[in-house]
């Protein structure tokens, strides 16, 4: 549950948390896992890291393309039998 989820996060944090963005992906457990070896230079502790527009944008796109990708196969047209 995202708002859970969110509520979670928001426990122990000073700041005021907002979600900026969303993706649901077949894979998100292996995504999580390579987002958190990618950036591992960048964490801070825990869920937390500190990352660039760049690194962002990446993270973005990465998660576009993943989206785009599991569409068109959801929308393949089946093979005849």
């Amino acid at each position: 549950n995202l708002s859970s989820r969110l509520k979670q996060l928001q426990t122990g944090n000073s700041e005021e948390l907002s979600l900026a963005m969303f993706s649901s992906v077949n894979d998100n457990k292996f995504i999580e896992k390579f987002l958190h070896n990618k950036f591992k230079s960048k964490k801070l502790s825990g869920e937390w890291f500190e990352l660039s527009e760049s690194d962002i944008e990446y993270i973005t796109l990465l998660f576009q393309v993943m989206y785009f990708r599991q569409q068109s196969i959801q929308h393949q047209p089946s093979e005849a039998v």
